[in-house]
């Protein structure tokens, strides 16, 4: 009779896979495969100085993350109710507490910036920085909304406050054509976790600069420009805590002399490890940013390192502009954008 004589080969066969899923155990569903917490590690955007005051590195008494979400003190960040491939888990959580990765990314910012950072008030220290977290959401939709916020407060060691302002961090972004995975979630939420740090340690920045104009200093480059963030809200406006003394002249000498050329502003040459960027603007008064931070209103000039920047340029009623540019060590570029065209 046709299939009889399998009979005993697939009875063999059957044993064998029951023996092995005793041996083995349960065969993993693969769509749970990497469903647990995430974790986050944002990387600092390097810099290349030391802020000092009177000669000695700024010391900050970075305070731990208040977490004032309504979630908290739950390590959920986030529902997801979109397909991921290596993912079935229906919220998304992080590894470790909100503040802890909160408090590790801002750190590691802070002292790329050039600050030195402790934890523990006991220690010697300059100024103290304050975090409340507002906002740590990442939901996973149909088109994916990152939302982080929180309240910065900069304090002098007398508990006076220096600065404060609500720093944020919002983007949207669709998944693409094969959908988001478990990698390109953690990618998402590092970058614009990376980018908030990049906001709130500016405004830190430029808020002791503002304060201190005569004895902070940045080691090793020029002083940094003073920039206006996106997405950062000034609650305490900083009031500057030294009065700048310039120091008299003599009144010019006026000689009746015959006419000289005209005098024009010399322009710095260009740094041996960096490049010179100049860009202008038709009409001026654009937004700047470059790889995704915001640099000013055009036009500007600066030492950026040298590789390719992504240019995107806004101007209200006109269509944002992208441009690609290489920028050489060493050498000027110049850039111009016209929105009429």
């Amino acid at each position: 009779m046709p299939g009889i004589e399998t009979l005993p080969r697939t009875i063999i066969l059957l044993t064998a896979l029951g023996l092995s899923a005793c041996t083995l155990g349960p065969i993993p569903n693969p769509l749970t495969i990497g469903g647990g917490p995430i974790h986050l590690d944002a990387l600092p955007k390097p810099g290349n100085s030391l802020i000092e005051r009177n000669g000695e590195t700024v010391v900050l008494l970075l305070k731990e993350v208040i977490d004032a979400r309504k979630e908290a003190p739950a390590q959920k960040v986030g529902d997801i109710r979109a397909t991921v491939i290596d993912m079935a888990s229906t919220e998304l959580k992080l590894d470790q507490s909100i503040s802890t990765s909160v408090f590790a990314a801002l750190k590691g910012q802070l002292e790329a910036d050039g600050f030195r950072i402790v934890r523990d008030a006991a220690m010697p220290y300059d100024f103290e920085v304050e975090a409340v977290q507002k906002d740590f959401r990442l939901d996973i939709v149909d088109q994916d909304e990152l939302n982080i916020a929180a309240d910065i407060t900069l304090r002098a060691k007398n508990r006076d406050i220096l600065w404060a302002g609500i720093v944020t961090e919002q983007s949207k972004r669709f998944s693409g054509v094969y959908g988001d995975s478990r990698a390109s979630i953690v990618s998402y939420f590092n970058r614009g976790l990376n980018n908030w740090t990049i906001k709130a340690s500016t405004s830190i920045r430029d808020s002791l600069f503002k304060a201190y104009p005569q004895t902070l200093t940045a080691s090793e480059r020029k002083r940094p420009a003073i920039l206006a963030l996106d997405g950062v809200k000034t609650v305490t406006e900083v009031k500057p805590q030294e009065v700048v003394r310039v120091q008299p002249t003599a009144a010019p000498v006026i000689a009746n002399v015959p006419s000289a050329a005209p005098i024009t502003t010399p322009v710095a040459a260009p740094s041996k490890h960096k490049g010179v960027f100049t860009l202008t603007t038709t009409p001026s008064k654009a937004k700047v940013y470059i790889d995704g931070i915001y640099y000013g209103v055009s036009p500007l000039n600066l030492d950026l390192e040298p590789g390719v920047a992504v240019c995107r340029f806004e101007l209200k009623g006109r269509k944002t502009v992208t441009e690609k540019v290489s920028i050489r060590a060493g050498q000027t570029t110049e850039l111009d954008v016209n929105f009429d065209n």
